[in-house]
């Protein structure tokens, strides 16, 4: 799990949450990142909110080029 975030930490895409530091002690790892306003899309979708087709293809956009990103960043 910590080498994922520590992935994150380096990762320097604006489709990518900014992770600035990981602390971590025997049961607890700290995740300092930046603040996004806005909610988490996981939960708009679970509680049934409905995307316009434009909505979803940004979105989807979004997503695949912070893949991408990470891909070829290893």
């Amino acid at each position: 799990m910590v080498n994922e975030l520590s992935m994150l930490a380096y990762a320097n895409h604006p489709n990518i949450t900014r992770v600035f530091e990981l602390m971590e002690d025997s049961t607890t790892i700290f995740i300092v990142s930046e603040h996004i306003s806005g909610g988490n899309l996981l939960d708009r979708l679970t509680e049934g909110e409905e995307f316009s087709e434009d909505q979803v293809s940004a979105i989807v956009k979004q997503l695949l080029a912070a893949l991408s990103h990470m891909q070829n960043s290893k």
